[in-house]
């Protein structure tokens, strides 16, 4: 929990060029390095501050429009991954009040000379920062017993792919959206037991964890 409030104090200055005095006192070099944007380190990506700005005030919308869809898609991949034995879906899904952060953005069409880009799409790399404070519910199927598992304190970092394509001259002028993230990204969440203990169920949590990491991740 300790670790999930710095990175919430920490990303939010990550944003701001003036802040070095506050990442100094907020966690040294190390807290600094450990959570740096990719502007610090590639030339090639751009900030995000008034980007962030405009998600900010849309994100009330946007994670209302979002949450049913990201749900759905969710709850297929839980199935897909789940073992023998054991069954996932999603109850409740809410993506939160808390913004997604954006450290910085990479246009690699006009960066990578060498990337399939040949004006049939625009690809953009996010970089980003994600700590907020979802509403997620699991019902859970394990060794015959029906639980819900409530999942909290996510935590999302890495590269998000965003590829618009399709184009022509109607509103919105691209019919297809992909996303992917370009690596595996960070992701680290607790879960705990509606109406019991979850250590109690030996080797429970770290099923659920596995299964979660590789829905989530793939």
């Amino acid at each position: 929990k300790t670790a999930l409030v710095a990175r919430r104090m920490l990303s939010p200055e990550l944003l701001d060029h003036h802040a070095s005095d506050s990442l100094v006192a907020m966690g040294g070099l190390r807290a600094l390095m450990a959570d740096v944007p990719q502007w610090c380190k590639r030339p090639n990506f751009e900030t995000t501050v008034w980007l962030n700005s405009a998600i900010k005030t849309l994100w009330p919308r946007l994670s209302a429009a979002l949450s049913k869809t990201i749900g759905n898609v969710l709850s297929r991949r839980l199935s897909r991954v789940s073992p023998l034995g054991m069954s996932l879906r999603i109850k409740e899904f809410q993506l939160g009040s808390e913004s997604l952060n954006l450290l910085s953005v990479n246009n690699v069409a006009n960066r990578n000379k060498s990337a399939n880009t040949d004006g049939s799409s625009v690809v953009l790399d996010l970089d980003v920062r994600w700590t907020g404070n979802p509403t997620v519910v699991l019902a859970v199927g394990y060794r015959g017993l029906p639980l819900t598992v409530r999942l909290s304190e996510l935590q999302v970092a890495g590269t998000l792919r965003l590829q618009l394509s399709d184009f022509d001259d109607r509103m919105p002028t691209f019919h297809l959206l992909g996303i992917s993230f370009v690596e595996k990204p960070d992701i680290r969440f607790a879960l705990s037991l509606v109406g019991g203990n979850i250590d109690m169920i030996p080797g429970f949590s770290d099923a659920i964890t596995n299964v979660i990491g590789n829905a989530l991740t793939r």
